[in-house]
């Protein structure tokens, strides 16, 4: 598939569910919500993870011990990356001359990964910071994007616990490649096509991703450390890796002989067409360790469901309103995140235990989306304030105390003057 053509159906798939997406005035506080007769849930903790000094903010990505990654606007009118360490918001900074930069993972030593605008607005750089010092990571020969693109261009930069990057870069053909950085940028190649894309990057230094074929196809591919492997489509004409965990699966979405998509998982051997809860199509976000499955499918009605396959059977996570769901991502427990419709139209943030899905909540605003979990029952996201306007967002799950979830919410954080960085970012949580 020609590259236009697989840009035009990640905007179908986006339109497909933008109501879950398109709300912004603000409204009266909202609370987590129980189901009625439910077991005891969880007690939730929503706190407001403050600014850099401007009014947005947005939380993305966290790890083990609870630090969190994102960008937010500063008081001088731009976008840096923040590590939110359990107490504050700190300003990452940008590459010497940048305006802005954006974080897009963290791992389990606390290193973060995204990019950093350079001297003009379709320069991208892949940028790591390791804790001390903000590192430009070069590119693969040029940054040919035109302005305004960046953030299509590079994606996510995606981080693991060794350190390891992975990200796309321009090279000197003018061309978008997928590329691994271990100290060295490494060009990832292509499936016989101009274009290749990451979607995942395990512990073992392994990128999943998405690639043209010489056909003009677009399938989605393993990267072993030294070998691209195309892991072809469900019998349709493209594929698209979303996931991949330490023990080489690979789940995302194909295009079936009939044109529909379906999620899939890719066992090392066969990718396995996992079906829907009802609908002609179903798409994989997340994967954990164990081989869990989290994404969201058409159900029989027509709405869209977040759904949890465990091995053998696709379970629907059912709905907090009356439109859908869609899920994020998955912990090593089992634990979903996402984001739902609401009965007052809203989409609210979610947590699913393995029964209950129960409503995060927001910071007193309309809307709040979840991005990620860590094993801890720690919730990184955004939500929508009283005033209307978005700050990073974390949730903590806490074990019940029996009768129903109790919700609290923290003011926003102290936030520290900007302080730039010396010069020189899964589904769920490394």
């Amino acid at each position: 598939m020609h590259t236009a053509r697989w840009i035009h159906e990640l905007t179908t798939i986006v339109c497909a569910v933008a109501w879950l997406a398109s709300c912004e005035d603000p409204a009266t506080p909202t609370q987590p919500h129980i189901a009625a007769g439910s077991a005891p849930a969880p007690s939730v903790t929503v706190q407001d993870l403050g600014t850099l000094g401007a009014q947005l903010s947005f939380g993305l990505a966290l790890n083990a011990r609870g630090e969190a990654t994102g960008y937010s606007a500063t008081a001088q009118g731009q976008f840096h990356w923040f590590l939110w360490d359990g107490s504050a918001m700190r300003d990452l900074g940008a590459l010497p001359g940048a305006a802005n930069s954006y974080a897009t993972d963290i791992n389990a030593r606390g290193e973060v990964a995204g990019w950093s605008l350079g001297s003009t607005d379709y320069d991208c750089h892949p940028v790591l910071w390791d804790g001390t010092t903000l590192r430009d990571l070069g590119s693969l020969g040029r940054n040919p994007f035109t302005e305004g693109t960046c953030d299509e261009a590079i994606g996510h930069v995606l981080l693991n616990a060794q350190g390891d990057v992975a990200g796309v870069s321009g090279t000197p053909e003018g061309h978008r490649h997928a590329f691994f950085w271990d100290g060295t940028m490494h060009d990832l190649g292509t499936l016989g096509g101009t274009f290749s894309t990451i979607a995942a990057l395990n512990a073992r230094g392994h990128v999943a991703g998405s690639s043209t074929t010489a056909s003009g196809a677009t399938d989605a591919f393993l990267w072993d450390g030294a070998t691209m492997r195309d892991l072809g489509t469900l019998g349709g004409t493209s594929s698209h890796a979303a996931a991949l965990n330490d023990a080489g699966q690979v789940v995302g979405y194909s295009a079936t002989a009939s044109g529909d998509f379906h999620a899939f998982l890719w066992d090392g051997t066969t990718m396995r067409d996992l079906g829907t809860l009802g609908g002609s199509v179903s798409f994989a976000t997340a994967l954990n360790d164990a081989g869990q499955v989290a994404g969201y499918s058409a159900t029989a009605s027509g709405d869209f469901h977040a759904l949890l396959w465990d091995g053998t059977t696709m379970r629907d996570l059912g709905a907090l309103g009356p439109t859908g769901s869609i899920a994020t991502a998955v912990n090593n427990a089992g634990q979903v995140v996402g984001y739902s419709s609401t009965a007052s139209g809203y989409p609210h943030a979610f947590f699913w235990d393995g029964s209950t899905m129960l409503d995060l909540g927001t910071l007193g605003g309309t809307s709040s989306f979840a991005y990620a979990i860590n094993g801890a029952g720690q919730v990184i996201g955004t939500s929508w304030t009283a005033p209307g306007v978005r700050h990073a967002t974390m949730w903590t799950l806490l074990p019940a105390q029996g009768g129903r979830a109790l919700a609290s919410v923290t003011a926003p954080a102290r936030t520290p003057s900007p302080t730039a960085a010396a010069p020189g970012h899964a589904s769920q949580a490394r």
